[in-house]
């Protein structure tokens, strides 16, 4: 994975963090037209549908509100045309200080030097950004440096950082035109300077922004094809492989009722299979499961999958159906101290004396022998 992709994934996997742990999240587009001391249209179109497989180039909206008021953070990315490992980000950021998000419009002024992000409205535009370094700000939110009591101003703080590579507003507004549940539009216009020598001059007109909810919320796709079968002392249950780079894990669950479900067990990102030994004989059980983004978001559940356990065959140790030599060394290495299952210590305890020893396996060799 390429350090350009992954900043932009990992940008991507903080604001979904932020969204799902205080707040909303949007996805789309957003445009504007510069010209000065750069020339060009900025267009960063949204194409991906899924929200956890975030694309190259977009917009991501986070929403909170914490004690300082009602935020909206608002980036969009493209890759720099023509650099390698590059991006060009365009950033806004608004606040309501009576911590009410509705339909308004902003006045941007020039960012004050000590507190850069005192004022209720500002936007940057960074070009040719370095993605790695974005990535290294980030990345503390998805490792749990960070959580959901600080995540909002770390990112904020986080951000204010890269105002020493930005063209910075002398004078603008945004407007927020529409707002719900379902979606964000907006424009903005102004005018931005590079602090160099001598200054570099920036206009930005035409802006627009339309964002919305992702289709399938903050989590990723559930998982797909559930299967169970019967194995050795248990029911193996496995699923489609999925981009496990992107998951924290999948989470197992298990019913006798197909009513109640209770969670099983959590296993990788990376994994699509998982083997359930705490079965009884002669019971049925139901399992789905669900994958767990980054963002410690659920997907919705898998298919549902039901299988029946048989009933105990004595002897049958590895519940093949047959009573055999296998059975025979299975039972050996438990009398000498082998781990078992509960079907094993069942199965093995051939003359229902509670106990499993020499005796058991005696009984085993005379069933085959036909004694």
């Amino acid at each position: 994975m390429t350090k350009l992709y992954r900043f932009l994934i990992f940008t991507a996997l903080a604001l979904q963090f932020l969204a799902a742990q205080i707040g909303q999240m949007f996805t789309g587009d957003l445009h504007f037209q510069y010209s000065g001391a750069l020339n060009g249209d900025f267009d960063a179109v949204f194409v991906n549908e899924d929200s956890l497989q975030f694309p190259t180039s977009g917009a991501a909206a986070g929403v909170w509100t914490d004690s300082t008021g009602a935020h909206i953070l608002l980036p969009a990315l493209r890759p720099t045309p023509g650099v390698d490992q590059s991006v060009d980000l365009f950033l806004m950021m608004m606040r309501d200080d009576d911590g009410v998000i509705e339909p308004q419009t902003w006045e941007v002024y020039p960012p004050d030097s000590g507190d850069p992000l005192s004022n209720s409205a500002e936007f940057f535009y960074i070009p040719e950004l370095d993605s790695a370094y974005i990535y290294d700000l980030i990345s503390p939110v998805i490792n749990g440096e960070i959580d959901s009591t600080n995540i909002g101003q770390y990112f904020i703080d986080a951000l204010s950082g890269l105002i020493s590579e930005a063209y910075i507003p002398l004078t603008g507004n945004i407007s927020l035109d529409t707002y719900d549940d379902q979606g964000m539009t907006g424009t903005f216009s102004g005018s931005l300077m590079k602090l160099a020598f001598p200054p570099l001059f920036l206009t930005i007109s035409g802006g627009t922004y339309d964002l919305v909810a992702p289709l399938n919320g903050l989590g990723p796709a559930p998982p797909q094809n559930l299967t169970a079968q019967l194995t050795e002392g248990g029911v193996q249950l496995g699923w489609d492989p999925m981009d496990g780079g992107l998951l924290s894990g999948f989470n197992i669950y298990r019913s006798e009722d197909d009513i109640t479900y209770s969670q099983l067990a959590q296993v990788g990102g990376s994994e699509n299979s998982y083997i359930d030994f705490e079965v009884s004989p002669g019971s049925s059980y139901f399992y789905y499961v669900t994958a767990v983004g980054l963002n410690t978001v659920e997907s919705d559940p898998s298919n549902v999958v039901t299988i029946e356990v048989p009933g105990v065959l004595l002897g049958d140790l590895n519940a093949d159906g047959n009573i055999d030599v296998l059975d025979v060394v299975l039972l050996a290495n438990i009398v000498l101290g082998a781990e078992a299952t509960d079907y094993e210590l069942i199965a093995g305890d051939t003359n229902e004396d509670g106990v499993l020893d020499v005796l058991d396996i005696v009984l085993v060799v005379n069933i085959i022998l036909g004694n």
